[in-house]
């Protein structure tokens, strides 16, 4: 069944005359451990999602959180090493890169909200199940306490309004550092073709960004434009569901992405680019009955904050009295959002 749903997220995208795609893949890391590691299950599901590819992509690029235990990345490189797709120019496959941008490192002074978050998850799992060891590498502690993972994360996306804006800043950051990747490889392919030493991409350009909780959704809030059967838009979204049911979370998203659990941004490659890409979720019931986009402008906006705000990160990294500058610097970025956007929900 998972590898029918896979190859769905594919079947039908284009005739053999349409040019092929470049799909950006936001994915959130596979099913972990309570200590971090990817499960057994978790290094099975990318496994699977890497042999869905096999048919569909002609090369994989992959970029991940570089948090320590490295399951972000150990998703996004067993995807792309179960794929066996490698480059049509090299015939080796593609080493995946760690990235700055996509791991909680990047809240800085902040951290401390974090690990109280997941302070509070763990107090919710003890609560329930009273054998239950924070630090245990258990799998089932792993599976149990991803259930509890929206009381924490919903902090991090609806009530904490500094965190949301830093992960979508550097979320949006290496999707337009993909971006231009992609760009340079298909122009150089093109030139290859249009001089007779190669050809265009006959099938899709697959640019993955592994990353966590927190992440994909602060980038959607930020920047998907969503229409519905009306013609009627709506940015972002509110809050999401709670997973343990708690109805004061009800909204459109549907939940946070599940572990292993991916968006895709589709781009025609070798045409110019619109303001708006489509996005189609992994999952066909989020925002079943609407169209929802991209808005480049809004992507470009987040950037272009996070080259801001990661040189006073930088600065407050080597001397720790720069703190107030940093966060200084954060709020107004965070002012001159709302004030750009206001009223744009």
């Amino acid at each position: 069944m998972m590898l029918e749903k896979i190859n769905n997220l594919f079947s039908g995208q284009k005739s053999e005359k349409e040019r092929a795609s470049i799909r950006y893949k936001i994915i959130r890391h596979a099913e972990r451990t309570n200590t971090g590691e990817l499960t057994e299950d978790g290094v099975k599901d990318a496994q699977l999602k890497g042999r869905g590819l096999q048919e569909h992509a002609e090369v994989i690029k992959g970029y991940a959180s570089q948090e320590k235990s490295d399951r972000a990345f150990k998703t996004v490189d067993t995807i792309s090493g179960s794929s066996g797709v490698k480059s049509p120019l090299s015939g080796q496959a593609y080493e995946t890169r760690r990235r700055p941008g996509l791991f909680y490192d990047l809240a800085g002074p902040l951290m401390p909200r974090i690990d109280g978050y997941s302070k509070m998850i763990n107090e919710a799992v003890k609560r329930d199940y009273p054998d239950f060891d924070p630090k245990s590498s258990d799998p089932k502690w792993g599976k149990i306490r991803k259930e509890y993972q929206p009381i924490g994360v919903k902090k991090m996306i609806v009530d904490d309004q500094e965190l949301s804006h830093v992960f979508s800043m550097g979320a949006a950051h290496e999707l337009s550092d993909m971006m231009q990747i992609a760009g340079r490889y298909t122009d150089y392919r093109e030139k290859k073709a249009a001089a007779g030493e190669g050809e265009n991409l006959t099938k899709d350009l697959v640019m993955m960004e592994g990353t966590h909780g927190g992440f994909l959704e602060n980038l959607l809030k930020k920047t998907m434009v969503r229409v519905n059967a009306q013609g009627e838009e709506k940015i972002g979204f509110d809050t999401f569901t709670d997973a343990k049911g708690n109805p004061e979370l009800e909204a459109a998203l549907g939940g946070m992405f599940k572990p292993g659990e991916s968006f895709d941004i589709v781009e025609k490659a070798g045409q110019e680019t619109s303001a708006r890409l489509p996005i189609e979720f992994e999952d066909p019931a989020r925002f079943a009955g609407e169209q929802c986009f991209l808005d480049l402008d809004r992507v470009k906006e987040l950037s272009d904050e996070y080259e801001v705000y990661q040189a006073k990160l930088q600065a407050w990294q080597k001397d720790k009295s720069q703190e107030g500058e940093l966060m200084s610097c954060l709020e107004g970025l965070k002012a001159n959002w709302a004030k750009k956007y206001e009223g744009s929900k």
